[in-house]
């Protein structure tokens, strides 16, 4: 697994756990510029959205020649989850 593919695994795994646990406060400080976005589960959209673009980076740099479709996937299915449908990460 590439550094890419466990650094948006650990996006969408921060973003699911702060969607749950409100109290939970991200503890993601040392990750390149990830300290910016530290804080409660008000980042939570913000980390969807950056591992939904994580996913585009990823498939991209595999070659996939379906990268920018399963980008927008990713991106649609994190505002869906940000505008209340059901929870599925």
């Amino acid at each position: 697994m590439s550094r890419l593919e466990i650094q948006t695994m650990m996006y969408w795994r921060h973003a699911h756990l702060a969607s749950h646990e409100h109290s939970f406060l991200l503890a993601i400080r040392g990750f390149d510029y990830l300290d910016k976005l530290a804080g409660a589960a008000s980042v939570t959209p913000r980390l969807r959205a950056a591992a939904a673009n994580h996913i585009g980076v990823a498939a991209r740099g595999r070659g996939f020649g379906n990268a920018l479709g399963l980008e927008k996937a990713a991106l649609e299915k994190a505002q869906r989850v940000a505008c209340g449908a059901p929870r599925a990460i």
